[in-house]
């Protein structure tokens, strides 16, 4: 392993949107897991670091959870929580693992279950802004934002329709000969 300023995007899956019942998080990221390793040829043997995005349940440390659903352990996974960036943050992490060394092969999982969350009931409704600013905070340094402009939680600001999905990514440093790097194209379900 060496560092490298290229990446490659060797393959991506997306789960389908939806309510999915029948599923939970660690599910619908086996299945964005088992899809992105397939469609990059390669197996989780490949694979020397995990990246793993959720907000809404970040200390359930869902990168564990995940590899012990598609059996595999033993390799660094890294939980990641950054509000609206988390699966950005997971699929950086594992960019910057791939380039800078550590790995050839970095894995990014970003999985959220909105619906049942109860996100929907105040969400999305602007409160009355008062005449004057009344500090408040540490110092009274901090003015009161979330609410304000209408979103009040982050992920409230999402479609009203509250879905769930996962995606995962393959990454892999360029300095190793891409088994399959290729364009690949996400067609939204």
């Amino acid at each position: 392993m060496s560092a490298s300023d290229e990446v490659w995007i060797l393959g991506i899956q997306m789960t389908k949107f939806g309510k999915h019942p029948d599923l939970d998080t660690v599910d619908l990221a086996a299945r964005a897991t088992t899809g992105a390793l397939s469609d990059a040829g390669v197996t989780m043997a490949d694979i020397g670091v995990l990246t793993a995005g959720n907000l809404m349940n970040a200390s359930a440390s869902i990168g564990q959870q995940l590899q012990k659903q598609i059996g595999q352990t033993g390799i660094p996974v890294y939980n990641v929580a950054n509000a609206c960036a988390t699966g950005a943050t997971a699929l950086r992490t594992a960019i910057m693992a791939v380039k800078a060394g550590e790995v050839d092969y970095g894995l990014a999982v970003g999985v959220e279950k909105l619906s049942g969350a109860g996100l929907l009931g105040g969400g999305g409704t602007k409160k009355k802004d008062a005449d004057t600013w009344t500090p408040a905070g540490r110092y009274g340094a901090v003015a009161p934002i979330d609410g304000r402009i209408g979103t009040e939680t982050c992920p409230a600001s999402l479609p009203r329709s509250a879905r769930s999905m996962a995606t995962s990514t393959v990454a892999r440093a360029s300095s190793c000969s891409p088994r399959s790097a290729k364009k690949t194209t996400l067609i939204p379900p």
